[in-house]
């Protein structure tokens, strides 16, 4: 059972001396402290033996160059599991010999503590394991407590509004009930509103974090991995879980407020008071009519060519839209998560976009969100999406196709829209591209599957890409051509010595056998620089 959080174990060593070196990048903090451990030997069958969530407590002398663990491979063992590690007589950061166990636990985001030489460990140990067994009885008590106050709630009416009052009243934090469409069932908020309100509530629960902390609860999850959701908006988190019968969630039950009042803790008396709120779930579930997904996306429909081109007036005027508009298809895909979290995000979106006004045409195309937009939603470079239409996602790569009129205009700005997507996800440095900025790459990108280009490309850099400092000469060449061979403006924007830049150049023409003043040349090597940005050469 979670007793405390690092966050609260570092409060408390920091009375008593000791204080966090390394190791606190989220989700450091929020690690669970269920116990404490000091073993005798840091080698593999000492460490086998230590339960989950311990602290683990060593001194710098253990880890001498004779040591079967140093301290950073100590680091990086018990980051998968324990919840932080406390060392006494750590030097400062600063005046360590060796940085690496503070680069790995902050890499790990595992919390690193360090206390003065000559600490009582044994002393320290007795007085945080009495916390620790301090803290479980008082979260025993809490739910007790807990699910004695749902109890009497049940008797004075057991519904799921009453109910959710009822938990909202006893935790003094926000109550919250959605069904297995993440509708919101009931919103209770605690006794004193000016702590947290309803627009605070809701604002928290529409951000990205907090759908995709209820979309994480579904079978096969369960909410194992979602305990709490942090960096709400509002400096609000979300401790999280599902209801069930069998394996499928039924409902989703919450409790939010800010930060520091949401613990595991938080969560444990979640899961104990859950089956109090099932009856009335049950009942509620026999008066609503059932919920059935649309038997199809209107939008995909009509670009595939699945309803006729008369389905797309009608469709465009109940959304108010204008078809003697021109429009554009925009295609945005999350470059941080995996396909299927980033096919969720866009579910979300299209979800978000259909009842926000002004309503917008939207659908998911394979994992990225297609949306139609009109010249004032891309205007400029197309960085305000991120804050708008796109949720304020961030990474994102966004590819936009032309404006045009019309379901064939509308097919031919998608693929152009995909083409732009294609490059934004490739090149690290233009992550917002219109299919217009592409130039010669909208011949190129078409081909990028043919073999012939990723071999064009080997060759003519082949001799660049043999040696340690390629991506040097490389970054030069590409340079050279962006300021059209003017060597004084491509010195400046590498932040070299106009001399330096002159050696390099003469280095290419050298392994290259070639000259940049030969038009054909430099033909070549800009289109193998070109290819290589959208399919890079296997060398």
């Amino acid at each position: 059972m979670p007793a405390m959080v690092v966050r609260e174990f570092a409060a408390w060593l920091s009375a008593r001396g000791g204080r966090l070196v390394a190791g606190e990048p989220p989700p450091a903090l929020d690690r669970s402290v269920e116990g404490v451990a000091r073993p005798r030997r840091f080698i593999p069958r000492e460490l086998d033996a230590l339960d989950a969530h311990d602290v683990v407590f060593a001194t710098a002398d253990a880890f001498t160059a004779e040591a079967v663990i140093s301290l950073d491979a100590l680091v990086s063992i018990l980051a998968e599991s324990q919840a932080a590690l406390v060392v006494s007589g750590l030097p400062p950061r600063d005046a360590a010999l060796d940085d690496a166990p503070f680069v790995t636990a902050d890499a790990l985001a595992f919390p690193l503590f360090s206390l003065p030489g000559g600490t009582d460990a044994a002393a320290l140990l007795r007085q945080l394991a009495d916390e620790v067994t301090a803290r479980q009885v008082a979260v025993e008590r809490e739910t007790r407590e807990a699910q004695a106050a749902l109890a009497r709630a049940r008797r004075q009416e057991d519904s799921i509004a009453n109910l959710a009052a009822a938990l909202a009243a006893h935790t003094r934090l926000g109550c919250i009930v959605e069904d297995a469409h993440r509708v919101a069932l009931a919103i209770a908020l605690p006794p004193d509103p000016s702590t947290l309100t309803e627009a605070m509530v809701a604002a928290a629960l529409a951000s990205y974090a907090a759908r995709r902390a209820v979309r994480a609860a579904t079978p096969g999850g369960l909410g194992e991995d979602i305990p709490v959701q942090r960096r709400l908006q509002g400096d609000l988190a979300r401790a999280i879980i599902p209801l069930t019968e069998g394996e499928v969630p039924i409902a989703f039950l919450s409790l939010v407020g800010h930060d520091a009042a949401v613990t595991p803790r938080t969560v444990e008396i979640l899961w104990r008071v859950a089956p109090a709120f099932l009856p009335a779930l049950r009942a509620a579930r026999t008066q609503l009519a059932p919920v059935s997904p649309p038997i199809i996306d209107p939008l995909a429909a009509l670009l595939d060519g699945a309803l006729p081109e008369a389905e797309l007036a009608r469709f465009t005027a109940e959304r108010h839209g204008d078809l003697s508009t021109p429009h554009a298809l925009l295609l945005a895909r999350p470059l941080d998560l995996d396909a299927a979290a980033s096919r969720a995000w866009a579910r979300d979106r299209v979800e978000v976009l259909a009842r926000t006004p002004p309503l917008r045409l939207s659908t998911v195309r394979g994992e990225a969100l297609c949306v139609v937009v009109t010249s004032p939603d891309i205007g400029g470079d197309g960085a305000a999406l991120a804050g708008n239409l796109l949720g304020g996602a961030d990474d994102l790569a966004v590819g936009i196709g032309r404006l045009a009129t019309g379901l064939a205009g509308w097919r031919r700005s998608l693929a152009e829209a995909e083409q732009a997507l294609r490059a934004a996800i490739r090149i690290p440095t233009r992550r917002r591209l219109r299919y217009d900025d592409l130039g010669v790459l909208q011949m190129l990108l078409p081909l990028g599957d043919a073999p012939a280009l990723p071999a064009f490309a080997a060759a003519t850099l082949a001799p660049l890409l043999a040696g340690d400092g390629h991506e040097s000469l490389l970054a030069t060449l590409e340079t050279f051509f962006a300021t059209n061979g003017n060597t004084f403006q491509a010195a400046q924007r590498l932040g070299l010595h106009r001399n330096t830049l002159t050696y390099r150049l003469n280095r290419i023409q050298e392994l290259l056998g070639v000259t940049l003043d030969d038009p054909e040349v430099r033909l070549a090597l800009h289109l193998a620089l070109k290819i290589r940005q959208i399919a890079p050469p296997a060398v």
